[in-house]
């Protein structure tokens, strides 16, 4: 029978953004960042930042530091899964070369179910599909991709399914290394990290922009998937799934973010969703400007049908007051402005290390959270300007000189920072137009979903309260620093 525990012998290992304080008795770190200060029995379970579960305590800690986000399992220790537990459900509309180039890479005896979404010739996919030994469906007319996944889904018998889209090409270990994630039975989704499929050698500078920083590659770094963490949405370009986690299956009524809605949906219910980038597999992105910035523009709107779902996840920024001080001040950007926003710091640090408990690092550690509260506020902000916010911007740049400064600078910077942080092969003036264009498409796909339908809620940031401090007097408590 199974439980929701964690099996002996699962091994997890601290995540890379993890550090070590107080002489190993405090661990910092986490999505959202939290401060973990460990009891004796918790300190003597850690080893070289590892933990392999041998009881319950060693489970209910590895627990607790999965959903910190602090630690991820080392996925080439879990139990060997036969691949053969595997169904593959691959949604195809109109891309007969695509779908033969996605199922000659799966390879030969894997189970494959290629659905039809209503295309103009689906028996020119029938034909392939058969070649390959794959089943085949056929819709009547096009329902949309969470409808022809569930249609593939119904018809699954094994107990796990990847549901890969027809133009990706996947690695024949890509199957095989995932399903090894489901040795932690509260672990309902793992996805793979999706990269392009053309070197940069190969491509025009759009293709050399996306390969650096593709809507649908989460980053280098393992995670769980929910709002505030480093990987905070699902792209159903290729998942893999627990079968009986899958009730009602993707939302129908969604023709985009379907996917982001079960991601979230199985979140909500209490089931992991896991990301692996140690696996990758390479996705046919668009380098042809109309249909790169309409895809840009088709994934922004989705933004508005989301929040409706989940009011909170799709908010722009995550803010607290002290936030929304410091924001005003550098937009603003007058003589007071650099007084107030050092005020803040100040506060916010003299907050955390009254918080804090007391230990050799505790004055440091207040200082460094809010130094990184600070540049994290101004990614914020910078986001808000230029991405979701942006008619607005334009609106307030025509009729004021200083904002069309700070709006200038926001600009350079965001681009100068995310070209560093994602070690494009471009050079800066054309990582910069592609960058903008990026945010410009992406907002205006925010905008007109709003629009449609009829909400503006989608541009609120969230200004909720969290949680403080938790304790567990077995293992450590837990402390959220002050924003």
């Amino acid at each position: 029978m199974m439980t929701d525990r964690l099996p002996d012998g699962y091994v997890i290992e601290l995540s890379a953004n993890v550090r070590y304080r107080d002489s190993g008795t405090t661990l910092v770190g986490g999505a959202p960042k939290s401060i973990l200060y460990l009891e004796p029995a918790a300190e003597e379970m850690l080893d070289a930042r590892r933990l392999t579960v041998t009881d319950n305590q060693s489970a209910e800690f590895g627990d607790l530091l999965i959903d910190l986000g602090m630690a991820h399992p080392v996925v080439h220790e879990l139990p060997v899964v036969d691949p053969d537990l595997v169904t593959y459900v691959i949604p195809v509309v109109d891309r007969p070369a695509q779908l033969e180039r996605v199922l000659a890479s799966i390879g030969e005896n894997a189970q494959i179910i290629v659905v039809d979404d209503g295309s103009r010739d689906p028996h020119i996919h029938e034909r392939v599909a058969r070649a390959h030994g794959s089943r085949f469906i056929a819709l009547p007319v096009n329902m949309g991709p969470g409808a022809a996944r569930n249609a593939g889904l119904r018809e699954v018998t094994t107990p796990y399914v990847a549901f890969v889209d027809s133009d990706v090409v996947v690695d024949s270990q890509m199957v095989p290394h995932l399903v090894r994630h489901f040795a932690d039975p509260k672990v309902a989704l793992v996805l793979p990290r999706v990269l392009g499929l053309h070197g940069s050698e190969e491509t025009n500078w759009i293709g050399r922009y996306e390969n650096s920083r593709s809507s649908l590659d989460l980053g280098e770094l393992p995670s769980l998937v929910h709002p505030r963490a480093v990987a905070s949405w699902v792209p159903g370009t290729c998942t893999i799934a627990r079968v009986d986690r899958l009730e009602g299956g993707f939302a129908e009524d969604l023709r985009v973010g379907e996917d982001v809605d079960l991601g979230w949906r199985l979140g909500n219910q209490g089931w992991r969703v896991r990301y692996d980038p140690s696996v990758q597999v390479r996705h046919d992105h668009r380098v042809k400007f109309g249909a790169w910035m309409r895809r840009k523009a088709f994934y922004g709107g989705s933004s508005s049908a989301l929040t409706k779902r989940f009011p909170y996840y799709v908010a722009p920024a995550l803010l607290s007051p002290s936030n929304i001080v410091t924001m005003v001040a550098v937009v603003a950007a007058r003589r007071w402005s650099v007084p107030v926003i050092a005020a803040v710091w100040a506060i916010i640090a003299v907050r955390n290390v009254v918080k804090l408990r007391p230990a050799t690092s505790r004055v440091r550690l207040g200082i460094l959270v809010a130094t990184e509260d600070l540049v994290a506020t101004q990614y914020q902000l910078m986001g808000i300007l230029l991405r979701h916010w942006w008619p607005i911007s334009v609106v307030v740049g025509v009729f004021s000189k200083r904002f069309r400064y700070v709006l200038a600078a926001a600009a350079v910077v965001d681009a100068v920072l995310a070209r560093r942080r994602n070690r494009a092969e471009l050079d800066l003036p054309r990582y910069f137009v592609a960058r903008r264009l990026d945010d410009l498409a992406f907002g205006a796909g925010v905008w007109l979903s709003a629009w449609r339908e009829r909400t503006i809620r989608t541009f609120f940031p969230d200004l909720r309260r969290k949680p403080g401090v938790t304790a567990n007097q077995d293992l450590g408590e837990v402390v959220r620093p002050t924003r």
